[in-house]
């Protein structure tokens, strides 16, 4: 079968959509959080799912190959806040926390921005996926989250204007 090189985006409309690189061309969408914004997204490993970040704190997988199916779910609105809205850093009053999404290269780890000094990591699995941890020793909003690409590290930044990185027992 021929491979299609694919692009995704998200959207204010709550709208996931999927591009086709080689033609220009849309080749799917659909609604990824009911009412809300679809903030930041991001390949599963396999390019076979996505994640979608809504403004309503919902942390979603979806299936590429059956539309509209959530392979499972998370609520992270605790570490957003209420409703999920990006709220401006104590610290950093100005800036506003633009949510973001890192896999890591095995496909078995999600970590999510955060406004809050904390961010969650989500620990994914075959048949249940759940926020397994809290990441935490910024005193400002985590402004960056990005993986290690060989190795068990994750780094996260700060508007405190700090780079953590963070070691995982493999």
């Amino acid at each position: 079968p021929k491979q299609i090189e694919q692009a995704a985006a998200a959207s204010d409309d709550g709208m996931v959509r999927l591009f086709d690189m080689a033609g220009r061309t849309p080749i799917m969408g659909w609604p990824s959080h009911a009412k809300a914004a679809a903030c930041s997204i991001c390949f599963g490993p396999d390019q076979n799912s996505i994640f979608s970040l809504g403004s309503d704190g919902k942390l979603v997988e979806w299936s590429l190959h059956s539309l509209r199916t959530k392979l499972w779910s998370a609520d992270v609105s605790r570490i957003w806040g209420r409703g999920g809205d990006a709220v401006s850093s104590s610290q950093a009053s100005a800036r506003m926390v633009l949510p973001q999404l890192a896999l890591d290269l095995q496909g078995r780890n999600l970590l999510t921005t955060s406004p809050n000094c904390s961010t969650p990591l989500v620990r994914l699995g075959s048949n249940k996926s759940n926020v397994v941890s809290v990441l935490e020793g910024h005193s400002g909003a985590v402004t960056a989250v990005d993986w290690h690409p060989n190795l068990s590290r994750c780094l996260t930044g700060s508007a405190d204007n700090s780079v953590r990185v963070t070691t995982f027992d493999s």
